[in-house]
């Protein structure tokens, strides 16, 4: 199910991936949900909702047909929890992209954040 992420990766990001306890399957989640903007692309709670959504209901499913298959089941719906943490930490995460290459990975603080969805991701204030 890991798919090749659309940004090639820096040695800069992948060693912030690697200090930030990141994987690069996680790089291809925050590109697939996230949401694109001027300088990269930045992981919402919005953007992961319907996400959470979709796996809640495989989870439910899941737990209707356990009796049948105890163990498959077990290890099916152990799976999609996973996969449903792993989402939530990711929410709040940013990978800043220029030319195709992501460069970094963080989570900004809430004031970058804002400047980071309104296209303005450098530092100091904006001349005029």
């Amino acid at each position: 199910m890991h798919k090749e992420s659309k940004c090639l990766i820096t040695a800069h990001c992948a060693e912030r991936l690697r200090q930030r306890g990141y994987l690069p399957a996680d790089l291809e989640t925050i590109e697939r949900l996230g949401t694109w903007c001027k300088d990269g692309v930045i992981l919402r709670k919005r953007d992961v909702e319907p996400e959470l959504e979709l796996l809640a209901t495989q989870r439910k499913m899941i737990r209707q047909q356990r009796g049948a298959l105890s163990d498959d089941a077990a290890s099916a719906e152990s799976e999609v929890i996973r996969r449903m943490e792993r989402v939530r930490r990711l929410i709040g995460s940013f990978i800043p992209v220029e030319e195709g290459h992501a460069l970094s990975i963080y989570r900004p603080c809430e004031r970058r954040f804002k400047r980071v969805l309104r296209g303005r991701r450098g530092r100091g204030r904006r001349r005029r």
